[in-house]
């Protein structure tokens, strides 16, 4: 039975083994995910809908057509005992019936029907802005993930250069220790070590792990497709336009979009007082003095009472209240301008601090020139742990800022109001 379980798990793991191997360029990567994402996917819709709805603006409303007034059947006490009093339209077709019927077509007045035609477009033009902006914050999580992903591959390449070092200095103890030339708590404490940090790695192997499924699922791709991300095209530099954020930030382009939005609905509420009109012609067989009457009339409403007044004073609130958001979005603006410019500076900053005095390169000589003098005596255990242990930390939080600063830098383009992508879509 132990076996057969065993054998279960190994199919089980089968199909998580990489099969293929690409390398993508991040420009490759985010369409892809654009391509994949249901709510971007949404908001094309949305903009569709926003397509349509100035195509329906544009038309005018459908004459209405009516007949009435139509007898089916006359007796001849109906038609004193006559055999035809109405003349057949056709043949035998209305004979002795008579009919009214008429055309009705309503004529807006007031611009109604521009003034909703611009509205339309303003909406379609505020809901491309909205579906612009969600694909950078969809980017700018999805590139936090792939960052994310990439530290997690590379601090496991630190932890396990140090477990190799920690495997082969166990090794030669174990030996010794058969030699009697050190304590067995001295074993004991180089294995510790090691078994530390081959918990740390796969602690963050299954974070990779768990980051890679995700990232799999978010391009649409099968797991066992090996996904490598080409960074190397990407220039991490701050556009020189810290000035004129105001003019790029889609927040407060959207923002002004709906102040117009709100202006053309108080003029489309003005413009609904102005009643309008209704133009119509009616021709009568038989149903009156002449036997066919053609006769025309017009109707509209008298705006005594109504006009409009509600509607045109709740739509100067809603204009009063969005003018009141959009300047509280530029304050509040400015100041996450401020705060994230800031990080961004101060990682910079520790990121120079904590390579300015050693290479990788030469702490990696440091580290083997720490275990030849392990292996020699001529430094104890506990200052060789101490070193390895002060490396592990070092690269990890060194690995840890570069993913900071990559995230910082794309967060801090976002809130600028630029394209973060390098490509154009």
């Amino acid at each position: 039975m132990r076996y057969k379980i065993l054998a279960f798990i190994g199919l089980l793991q089968l199909p998580h083994v990489a099969t293929s191997q690409e390398l993508w360029s991040l420009q490759e990567a985010e369409q892809l995910f654009l391509n994949q994402n249901i709510e971007i996917q949404e908001g094309k819709a949305e903009l569709y809908v926003a397509e349509s709805a100035i195509q329906q603006a544009k038309l005018f409303n459908n004459p209405e057509l009516t007949l009435e007034q139509v007898n089916l059947w006359s007796t001849q006490s109906q038609r004193d005992g006559e055999s035809t009093v109405i003349p057949p339209v056709i043949g035998s077709v209305g004979k002795n019936t008579q009919f009214s019927i008429g055309i009705e077509q309503e004529i807006r007045l007031g611009g109604k029907r521009k003034k909703g035609v611009q509205l339309a477009r303003l909406n379609h033009r505020l809901t491309s802005l909205k579906q612009a902006y969600s694909s950078e914050e969809a980017l700018l999580h999805f590139r936090s993930l792939l960052f994310e992903k990439d530290y997690y591959k590379a601090y496991q390449l630190t932890l396990r250069e140090e477990l190799d070092l920690l495997h082969q200095v166990s090794q030669t103890y174990e030996k010794q220790r058969e030699l009697g030339f050190i304590s067995t708590s001295d074993l004991l404490r180089i294995q510790a070590a090691e078994y530390v940090v081959e918990q740390e790695y796969m602690e963050a192997n299954q974070a990779w792990s768990q980051l890679n499924e995700l990232i799999h699922s978010l391009l649409g791709r099968s797991i066992t497709e090996q996904i490598e991300i080409d960074y190397s095209s990407i220039r991490f530099e701050l556009p020189d336009i810290l000035e004129q954020h105001e003019l790029h930030h889609p927040l407060l382009q959207m923002g002004q979009e709906e102040i117009q939005l709100k202006r053309k609905s108080l003029a489309l509420e003005k413009a609904q007082k102005i009643p309008d009109i209704r133009l119509s012609g009616n021709y009568d067989r038989h149903g009156g003095v002449w036997p066919n009457f053609i006769g025309f009339g017009i109707r509209f409403t008298l705006p005594i009472w109504n006009r409009n007044q509600g509607n045109i004073k709740a739509a100067q609130t809603l204009l009063d209240l969005e003018q009141s958001k959009l300047d509280a979005q530029r304050i509040a603006l400015q100041n996450k301008i401020h705060t994230e410019l800031n990080t961004y500076n101060q990682l910079v900053a520790f990121r120079e601090k904590i390579t300015q005095d050693f290479t990788d390169e030469s702490l990696k000589q440091i580290q083997q020139s720490y275990l030849k003098n392990l292996l020699q005596k001529n430094i104890s255990l506990i200052e060789f742990l101490d070193f390895t242990d002060t490396y592990k930390e070092r690269q990890k939080i060194l690995l840890e800022t570069d993913r900071k600063l990559h995230t910082q830098y794309f967060t801090l383009r976002y809130t600028l109001g630029h394209k973060t992508t390098h490509y154009e879509n």
